[in-house]
């Protein structure tokens, strides 16, 4: 599993996606994408809604294909 992490107490950047999630103003930080075994995971917290999953998949495109 590849995920990106979400924080509410890091600066704001070009390649940082704001979000609000659980009432919580915060960032995507896809600069810091890390994988997982799916069995580290316990439960599902919630989704990101389609403009902001939009968004970090543009910022992953744009990082990757520089």
């Amino acid at each position: 599993m590849i995920v990106a992490p979400l924080t509410s107490g890091s600066h704001p950047a070009r390649f940082r996606m704001p979000v609000s999630f659980r009432g919580k103003d915060g960032l995507v930080l896809p600069d810091q994408i890390r994988t997982l075994d799916r069995r580290r995971l316990v439960k599902r917290l919630g989704a990101l809604d389609g403009p902001t999953l939009s968004g970090v998949l543009g910022i992953l495109t744009e990082m990757f294909t520089i």
